[in-house]
């Protein structure tokens, strides 16, 4: 009975401290029930079946809850849905070659770590990502400073590693957003970095819109935003304009902490 109660609690996808003090109870039960006799068997068993489909369901409904959003740009633009346990759930392609990226590997109920390690690698194998590339990253955690930092800090470590593993030089920008933006990002089935750039863009270039842009890379939004900005000043160049997709983000568009690596 021993074996058969932690076989299957190791199946079932649930708190830790939960699942330690469940099996404590009906460990105590089965002690109890073994000293009545086994006439008590039957009862024994109901137990724990009650109790093995309660921690199914709820831990279904923790494991299927989506409460971070890691969205990514390399050109093929990206999305995890992460739940509070750290496995990613769900996937987003926002372009085409997100869609041809996402065809290539399986992160489903893989830890976040382990599938923006091998998003990382499939970027840089399939040739999406070389010297001189940008990397943008976003999170949408909600409320959760403290884990909103522990998890930039995070990726930052999982996306260096990968490029260094891979003896890359490229530019790098994590930073988190409201849900505010990632809807309306999400809503033009965009990544937040991209509709940021594009939103960007459209303060010098009115006519730009979401739906041209949405295939382009951030590195050539920039370089729009820096030609546009040129033309706008007379040649001189625009700091403001190219500011936040130049290297730095302009407070006012991310008043949270900024990550660049």
């Amino acid at each position: 009975m021993e074996n058969e109660l932690r076989n299957a609690l190791d199946k079932v996808r649930a708190d830790d401290a939960l699942k330690r003090k469940t099996a404590d109870f009906l460990r105590a039960e089965i002690s109890k029930r073994e000293r009545g006799g086994l006439r008590f068997r039957p009862q024994l068993a109901a137990v724990c079946a009650a109790f093995i489909l309660f921690l199914v369901a709820g831990g279904f409904s923790v494991y299927s809850i989506p409460t971070v959003h890691i969205d990514f740009d390399v050109n093929p633009s990206v999305g995890f849905a992460v739940n509070r346990l750290g496995f990613v759930i769900d996937t987003a392609a926002y372009n085409d070659d997100g869609s041809e990226i996402l065809k290539t590997i399986n992160v489903k109920n893989k830890t976040y770590k382990d599938a923006v390690q091998i998003l990382m690698n499939a970027f840089i194998s399939e040739g999406y990502l070389s010297d001189n590339g940008i990397v943008s990253v976003t999170v949408q955690v909600g409320g959760d400073r403290d884990y909103e930092s522990n998890l930039l800090d995070t990726l930052a470590g999982v996306v260096t590693s990968s490029l260094s593993d891979h003896h890359i030089s490229a530019e790098t920008d994590l930073f988190p957003v409201d849900v505010e933006v990632m809807n309306a990002a999400h809503g033009h089935h965009l990544t937040p970095a991209k509709y940021l750039a594009i939103m960007e863009l459209q303060e010098v270039a009115p006519t730009a819109t979401f739906e041209e842009c949405a295939e382009h890379s951030i590195g050539e939004i920039r370089e729009l935003i820096n030609a546009h900005g040129e033309r706008h000043h007379g040649g001189a160049g625009s700091e403001n304009s190219a500011g936040q997709y130049g290297g730095d983000i302009q407070p006012e568009t991310h008043p949270h902490k900024v990550w660049h690596r």
